[in-house]
Parts: structure tokens; C-alpha cells; sequence
């Protein structure tokens, strides 16, 4: 039906409201992921896959992680101050003390494809951006949100978060990522 009224999987909302059905159906009846033919823009590098390894999903993100910002010292004083004779010299008497003022923020540190196989996540940079590669067996744990997902790696105490551009790619990555770490 969609091509006999030539609409666009953007119009019909296909990421959003068709592929979860898609995902859920699949794994439910047949215990597997659907096949999936994933093209990338000419910009993006080919991806170099593992022995066996097969690609799910990909959509593109902003890749953010947080980061400590220093927005400068602030700092205070108090004693007295003895004049040095008619010098305008003056000798400080007292306690010094202050901080540097910093702040974590979220800040974008990469952009790409984020492409989930069934070995791994992999960030396929844009050009001028890093690469990011997280083996499966190493995610701890992933929390999904409107505009992203964020994933926790072993041995990292700070999370990753992918900002994503199309409204239901944090749905579709959950399930397939719970598929996936269920199964290994």
C-alpha cells in the first residue's frame, strides 16, 4: 500500500510506528531479529564487520558525554593589612582561600551513524569525528528516553549518551539491544 500511494517511510512514520511492531513481532514468533539493508551516506566510511557479525539497526546521533567545565576561581579573604611605611607598599595579614567554580555539562564530543550489531555498538564517525566501539558483553546497563539512549559501559563510571534525530530510533534500539543481551 505504501508504494501504490508512493509514500515515504517518513510519512507513513515508519521508525515510530511501524518497525517496533516489526522488532517485537519477530522476536516473539521466531526468536530472532528481522534482516535489515542498511544504506549509510557517502560520507560515512565502510564498516569493517566482525566474523559473523550482522548489522540491526542504525540511525544517526550526536554522541554527548559529560564533562566537568571550570568556570573560573572564586575565592575570599579576610585579616588585615599593615601599611609598609610611605611606600604604598602594604603587608597582607590572613587566610586566603577559594575554589575553581566548576560545572558537568553535556557536551557533544562526536557525530555518526550509531549502528547496533550483535556483537556491538559501534559510532561510524562523520568525517572529523571519533569512532566509539562498545562490545556487548561489556554494556552494564542502557536507559532509553525520548531524544536518545544512554549506555553504561564496564569499567566507566561516566554514561553515553546518542542523542537521536528520529523519534522512535531510542525505542527501536531498546528492543533490540534487551533481544540481544538477553541472548548472549
Amino acid at each position: 500500500m505504501q508504494n501504490n500511494l508512493s509514500l515515504t517511510d517518513a510519512d507513513i512514520k515508519f521508525e515510530e510506528k511501524i518497525l517496533p511492531h516489526i522488532l517485537i513481532y519477530s522476536i516473539k514468533s521466531e526468536n530472532k531479529l528481522p534482516r535489515t539493508n542498511i544504506q549509510f551516506p557517502v560520507n560515512i566510511s565502510d564498516i569493517v564487520l566482525k566474523k559473523d557479525e550482522e548489522i540491526h539497526y542504525a540511525t544517526s546521533v550526536i554522541l554527548k558525554e559529560k564533562k566537568s567545565i571550570s568556570l573560573g576561581y572564586v575565592g575570599g579573604s579576610s585579616g588585615i593589612s599593615i601599611p609598609m611605611g610611605k611606600t604604598g607598599i602594604r603587608y597582607r595579614v590572613g587566610v586566603t582561600r577559594g575554589h575553581i567554580n566548576k560545572v558537568e555539562s553535556m557536551v557533544e564530543t562526536s557525530r555518526g551513524f550509531l549502528i547496533i550489531t550483535n556483537k556491538r555498538l559501534l559510532l561510524q564517525p562523520l568525517p572529523n569525528f571519533k569512532p566509539l566501539n562498545l562490545p556487548l558483553n561489556k554494556i552494564l546497563s542502557y536507559h532509553c528516553f525520548e531524544n536518545g539512549i544512554e549506555v553504561y559501559k564496564d569499567g566507566r563510571e561516566k554514561g553515553f549518551f546518542f542523542q537521536t534525530f528520529t523519534k522512535g530510533s531510542p525505542e527501536n534500539f531498546g528492543i533490540i539491544l534487551e533481544f540481544l543481551l538477553r541472548s548472549n
